[in-house]
């Protein structure tokens, strides 16, 4: 039995609205000047995300002592409610951190004081899950989602080989529905 070595079958892409049309205006100058040719800014970002989490399953127990044994039980609450809602997408960085900026810009206007007509959740988010023909054997799709960290990008005028460089967004949901498809 052959394993397979690629661990990339999976699509998570941001949906078509997800950015503003003010932040969308505002890097438009950016894409245009790129080497590859970009639809949109979120086909820029999509194209930059590196990974994606898989929530963790942890679930707590209750203990009991009888008789000096302790019996553990599972709980009477939905493994819904303790289900990890985290998601932290990982991108790599390109060109002059065109793509931090980008989330940075979401990230301050997605916090801003509340404007009238505005979003609380940005839109769902689904991360699907491949076998090794392309199709999709699991889909996960997060509701409710809030951006909830960005993290920091490290800077250094010390180094002057290329390396690759990451940097994290962290979202946070409310629900995680999974469907499952078997052939």
């Amino acid at each position: 039995m052959l394993l397979n070595s690629r661990y990339m079958n999976y699509i998570f892409n941001f949906p078509k609205m997800f950015f503003s049309p003010e932040i969308e205006r505002r890097y438009k100058p950016f894409l245009t000047r790129q080497v590859i040719e970009y639809k949109s800014l979120v086909d820029y970002i999509n194209y930059t995300i590196q990974s994606v989490s898989w929530p963790s399953l942890n679930v707590d127990t209750v203990s009991q002592v009888q008789r000096s044994v302790i019996k553990t039980f599972r709980n009477g609450f939905d493994m819904q409610r303790q289900m990890s809602k985290e998601i932290e997408v990982t991108f790599a960085t390109k060109d002059s951190y065109l793509n931090y900026s980008v989330m940075r810009d979401y990230f301050e206007e997605y916090w801003a004081l509340y404007k009238p007509g505005s979003e609380v959740w940005i839109p769902n988010l689904t991360l699907q899950l491949l076998d090794h023909y392309g199709y999709t054997t699991m889909s996960l799709h997060y509701q409710n989602v809030v951006f909830s960290g960005l993290s920091e990008l490290e800077l250094s005028a010390a180094s002057n080989v290329p390396e690759f460089r990451t940097f994290t967004a962290n979202f946070v949901c409310t629900n995680i529905e999974t469907k499952r498809y078997y052939a």
